[in-house]
């Protein structure tokens, strides 16, 4: 046998096993490709709420959402992300006042929010107006350094993680000065006043 036919049967035996691995790398990358949708599928046309409603942990969460009215956030498809304490940490919160609208608030962020996706730690607006800050640590990743447990997947209007614990709200500086003046409150909201010309304004 030639030099030269001896070589080109050796390329062609490389190409035959290059195309057998090929086919038998792409049968098992199709399978896991297939396999990460299939969990997505069955969720990504449902709506978030409907998900949340069937936790059962999440039964006060979900009374509370209703008596302060949020629940209406669900009726459209806009995007959010939310985060929530089981029932056993949330009862601990004091059902006075308005602190439990604005905790509730404080626990969820207008658009869809992939935790994964942080690394060190990220600042996250809440429908609230506050920040929360997101961090990932050794110990995996938290909200206001409160331990994030779980998380779901995605929902047409968005996806939840739960939490261990409610995070509470810290009060800003203005908060702070009506807690405890209001002689001051009313000093600054005397200064902090914006006076619109309408008809300058057309």
């Amino acid at each position: 046998m030639s030099k030269k036919k001896e070589n080109s049967g050796r390329i062609l035996r490389q190409a035959i096993l290059l195309i057998y691995l090929a086919a038998l790398f792409f049968q098992f990358c199709t399978k896991d490709w297939e396999d990460h949708y299939e969990i997505r599928e069955e969720s990504v046309n449902s709506n978030i709420w409907d998900a949340i409603k069937q936790v059962p942990d999440f039964s006060l969460y979900v009374s509370y959402m209703q008596k302060y009215g949020l629940d209406s956030i669900f009726e459209s498809n806009n995007p959010m992300t939310l985060f929530i304490p089981p029932d056993q940490t949330l009862e601990s919160v004091p059902d006075t006042g308005n602190v439990i609208p604005k905790l509730l608030t404080y626990h969820i962020s207008p658009s869809v929010y992939l935790v994964r996706n942080v690394t060190g730690e990220k600042m996250l607006l809440t429908r609230s107006g506050k920040y929360v800050v997101i961090r990932n640590n050794k110990n995996g990743y938290s909200f206001d350094d409160v331990p994030i447990i779980n998380e779901s997947p995605l929902y047409r209007n968005g996806k939840y993680y739960e939490i261990s614990d409610p995070a509470l709200p810290k009060p800003n500086l203005y908060e702070v000065t009506e807690l405890y003046s209001q002689i001051l409150k009313k000093y600054i909201d005397l200064q902090d006043s914006v006076f619109l010309d309408l008809n300058a304004s057309k």
